[in-house]
């Protein structure tokens, strides 16, 4: 432990500027996206569906009551500011190799209990599903599945 102590105290002493914070700039807004997108949210919540159908069905979704739950009290605290859509946004627990999360079309977000179990905090954790919640909630979350020019949608 001494020697953890002295070793802080002689970099903060050898690189004084190390620890200051560095000046950050504001992030660059993103472009309105300038094609409508071709899924309404209706059409996007049964997208969802049939995609829902093949996680079930390829990866082990551990239903697990007081985990989802807390999932679910984080994702309520988070969309209190969301914008209003049909979206409902649901939570579950999967089995992953890794400590991940990922959101699919409809809001249907599934978080990895690698990722719950790696998670230092409450903080880091809704940190990761606040990023997959903006991602459904952007105007243009299709944008890979926007019309091409002279294209229709049957």
């Amino acid at each position: 432990m001494k020697f953890f102590l002295l070793a802080c105290l002689l970099l903060t002493i050898t690189f004084p500027n190390f620890a200051q914070q560095q000046p950050c700039k504001p992030p660059v807004p993103l472009p309105n996206p300038t094609e409508p997108n071709i899924f309404t949210d209706e059409q996007e919540v049964y997208l969802g569906d049939a995609v829902a159908e093949h996680i079930q069905r390829n990866y082990k979704v551990i239903e697990d009551p007081e985990i989802t739950a807390y999932l679910k009290t984080i994702g309520e605290r988070l969309t209190k500011n969301l914008p209003l859509n049909q979206l409902r946004f649901q939570f579950f627990l999967v089995d992953l190799p890794d400590a991940n999360a990922f959101v699919i079309p409809g809001g249907r977000i599934y978080v990895s209990r690698k990722l719950i179990a790696s998670a230092q905090n409450e903080g880091e954790l809704a940190g990761v599903i606040a990023h997959e919640l903006g991602k459904p909630s952007r105007e243009d979350r299709s944008a890979p599945m926007q019309r091409a020019p002279g294209s229709t949608v049957p």
